[in-house]
């Protein structure tokens, strides 16, 4: 069994140094583009129709002017005087969506503080009882560590996806959810049951196991990556429609977002030591 849980942590190890060194590649890959004289000119390009397209508006904007002024030569009202193009100040749009952007940060801080580090440690219950060398079907070796460890990933990642859509299924709950800000703060904090929930599974060489069963693991699991894909979605979207927003803001605004998102993976990630290091004082 020993010869087995080490090939479990080669494969895994071998895994994330791919992952690894395709991210390199991706960032390295990345700044090179960014030095190519052609992206420098598309790039340089799209700046002046931006800066080009701002002025259009803002000499159309004087012209409309010009008319209501000469339209209204005797009127006694207060002329019309166009609004002008003010730059979007991040440290004005931030605070419209701080707490919003804590909250999906908090839900990837969650998710990563567990996932994989915890989630991928839970063996089957019966583990023991499989036979290593069997060449039977899968629904009899599907508890086998080489196997149960695979699967838990494939249940996180369908479930994630299918909380990610549930908001085009239910769009009229979720879009009502949306305008509840303290529903989705609720949301996003009451994640944090899942980590004492993993905890309490069958963790390898962890002494305190609770929940002996396979099927709760994984109903835990489910709920876990439904609730991962479902909430961040919610958050994302209810922070570009945020209402204090100009529409001018709204793209910064998302950048934001982004970041907490960003933010909270990383941080979730460093975590997971910590939480790894709990397994062996249960």
């Amino acid at each position: 069994m020993e010869r087995f849980q080490d090939q479990i942590r080669n494969s895994s190890f071998t895994f994330y140094i791919g992952s690894t060194i395709f991210c390199v590649f991706a960032l390295l890959s990345f700044t090179m583009l960014c030095s190519l004289p052609f992206y420098k000119l598309v790039m340089r390009s799209n700046k002046k129709k931006i800066i080009s397209s701002s002025q259009r508006l803002s000499i159309e904007g004087e012209r409309s002017t010009d008319q209501l002024l000469q339209s209204n030569e005797y009127s006694t009202e207060e002329p019309f005087t166009s609004t002008p193009i003010r730059p979007v100040n991040l440290r004005t749009v931030e605070p419209k969506i701080r707490s919003l952007g804590l909250s999906v940060f908090w839900v990837f801080f969650v998710t990563l503080a567990v996932f994989p580090s915890i989630t991928g440690s839970i063996i089957s219950i019966n583990s023991n009882q499989i036979n290593p060398t069997s060449t039977s079907t899968f629904l009899k070796n599907w508890k086998h560590p080489l196997i149960f460890i695979p699967l838990h990933f494939l249940c996180f990642n369908c479930g994630d996806w299918l909380g990610r859509i549930i908001p085009q299924i239910w769009s009229n709950f979720s879009f009502a959810l949306i305008k509840k800000k303290k529903v989705l703060y609720a949301m996003s904090f009451s994640r944090i049951i899942f980590v004492p929930l993993f905890l309490l599974c069958n963790v390898e060489n962890s002494s305190v196991v609770l929940f002996r069963s396979d099927f709760a693991y994984f109903l835990i699991l489910s709920l876990f990556a439904i609730s991962n894909g479902y909430t961040s979605t919610l958050l994302m979207i209810a922070g570009v429609a945020e209402p204090s927003l100009e529409p001018e803001e709204i793209a910064v605004a998302a950048t934001c977002m982004s970041l907490y998102l960003t933010s909270g993976l990383a941080m979730g990630s460093f975590i997971s030591f910590g939480v790894k290091a709990l397994t062996t004082v249960l």
